[in-house]
């Protein structure tokens, strides 16, 4: 757990004499002041010979995302559902006056992420990740994903859609705070604090954070490993992964890596 260090941007290496490898905490989302924080770890990607993202945004196009991202045929004519949608749908409108309709199909996990974004004012298509990907092929580095596309969309598949949506309600009890929730969080990212972000993402996925978040950052640290031997990594993933007894931080040490905070604002 990191409570001193409070930092997005981390340096790792196993022996003093190795060219630094960074792990950078990204958020799914940009404002003017994301694209501060994003000039500021441009040198630290020149300084390292291959990027990696959570996914390669590349793949996107590459596969059929609609049965990853949508909801089945029998959730959409399940009662619960329905009645739950119904009522999400006149809350955001009454209390942001925005309509949600075109984003009613998507998984549930999906439909909070997009809804908090567009609580926000921002645009569901710019992220800050996404950003520095784009900035990292344009400056002809070598391209992975810490996950594999399919994989990563499919966890999804792992939890029913039913489930899904009991867990969105539990996060959506209050939706007239739900900017105001948003925004903290935001602000929490701005001022470094993984821990926060790290409990938040903890509680939002209740009894699956073992399949969201523990599995998954066992799964991007083996690939970091896997990197690592050939090349020295820029690697990108989740604010809400990297801290706690499972997080990447903490796995990285456990197989020999020394970690340390990089102050770069």
């Amino acid at each position: 757990m990191i409570k001193k260090n409070k930092s997005l941007l981390w340096e790792f290496a196993k022996a003093p004499n190795e060219p630094p490898n960074f792990l950078f905490a990204s958020i799914h989302l940009l404002d003017d002041e994301l694209i501060e924080i994003k000039s500021k770890v441009l040198d630290y990607i020149n300084q390292c010979d291959s990027f990696a993202a959570e996914i390669d945004f590349d793949e996107e196009f590459n596969h059929e995302l609609g049965k990853y991202l949508l909801l089945t045929e029998e959730a959409k004519r399940n009662e619960e559902i329905i009645e739950f949608l119904n009522i999400l749908q006149e809350k955001i409108l009454k209390y942001y006056q925005i309509d949600i309709n075109p984003y009613l199909e998507f998984k549930p996990f999906l439909l909070l992420n997009i809804i908090g974004i567009l609580v926000l004012n921002y645009s569901p298509d710019k992220s800050l990740d996404r950003d520095l990907f784009i900035y990292a092929k344009l400056n002809k580095k070598a391209i992975f994903g810490l996950e594999d596309f399919k994989e990563h969309f499919s966890l999804l598949q792992h939890i029913s859609d039913l489930d899904q949506f009991k867990l969105l309600k539990a996060s959506c009890f209050e939706i007239k705070n739900l900017k105001r929730i948003s925004q903290k969080s935001i602000q929490k990212y701005k001022e470094q604090d993984i821990h926060y972000l790290y409990m938040i993402g903890k509680r939002m996925m209740g009894k699956y954070r073992r399949i969201m978040l523990y599995e998954r950052n066992l799964a991007m640290v083996n690939s970091i490993e896997f990197y690592c031997k050939n090349s020295s990594v820029f690697a990108t993933c989740g604010a809400a992964h990297l801290d706690g007894k499972y997080g990447v931080l903490a796995l990285l040490k456990r197989r020999g890596y020394r970690c340390k905070p990089v102050q770069f604002m």
